[in-house]
């Protein structure tokens, strides 16, 4: 069997980003691609500060509104659409963010709820072009011809990952945060009817075929159970 060829060993290092590591991320990104909007809503806050600071109606010694009553409501209007207006802003930057990253596309073809076929981390264009890349990389193994798989993808998961390998040399995108699409598609028949359609490897139940990108020329790397975290 073939060992793990340099590449697959490095897909080892990925990792999928915490929530918090993404607002880092997206503030780095909004530092680097819109420092005068943020530099001019942080000049607009201070501004607005120090008005109700300077304000009759507000006491310096402890910040105390003097008509309670009737100002509370009316700021308490102000906070709640400044920040319903603030989140709706962020929501965009993050799907603005998402948009300028990189895309890789990981395909499992899953037969009767065992998955047969696992290809890792193939650089991808568009979302459009999931199903058409998914059948190439049934061609290249199965000899030129299509795998069967069902029309449909059985499911999806898209995660912002980030290769953490020690070779900065070797990093996947550069080690920069991208945007994995993980997705499965059902196999309407098993696979292979011949040994020969897998280039002369058995793929016997229980096990699943691992294939990392680059997929040219179509080498096998390995054969893991289906406990693997790799094919999970």
């Amino acid at each position: 069997m073939p060992e793990a060829n340099t590449h697959a060993e490095i897909c080892n290092n990925i990792v999928v980003l915490r929530r918090r590591q993404e607002l880092w991320q997206i503030a780095r990104y909004l530092l680097d691609s819109r420092s005068p909007a943020i530099l001019v809503m942080f000049l607009a806050l201070l501004a607005i500060s120090i008005f109700l600071l300077a304000s009759e109606q507000y006491s310096l010694s402890g910040l105390l509104w003097k008509k309670l009553a009737a100002d509370e409501v009316g700021l308490f209007i102000q906070v709640i659409t400044f920040l319903a207006v603030a989140g709706i802003w962020f929501m965009e930057m993050k799907k603005e963010w998402r948009g300028s990253l990189e895309k890789y596309l990981s395909v499992s073809f899953v037969y009767e709820g065992q998955k047969r076929i696992r290809c890792r981390y193939a650089p991808l264009v568009t979302e459009s072009d999931i199903r058409n890349m998914a059948q190439s990389f049934g061609q290249a193994l199965n000899e030129g011809g299509k795998l069967p798989i069902a029309p449909a993808l059985q499911g999806k998961r898209v995660t912002v990952e980030q290769d953490r390998g020690p070779d900065k040399n070797t990093l996947l995108n550069g080690g920069k945060p991208f945007l994995h699409y993980d997705v499965t598609l059902r196999l309407t028949r098993n696979i292979p009817e011949r040994k020969e359609d897998l280039h002369g490897l058995d793929l016997p139940e229980g096990r699943c075929l691992l294939w990392t990108y680059p997929f040219d020329p179509p080498t096998i790397e390995n054969i893991v159970g289906q406990n693997d975290d790799r094919c999970n």
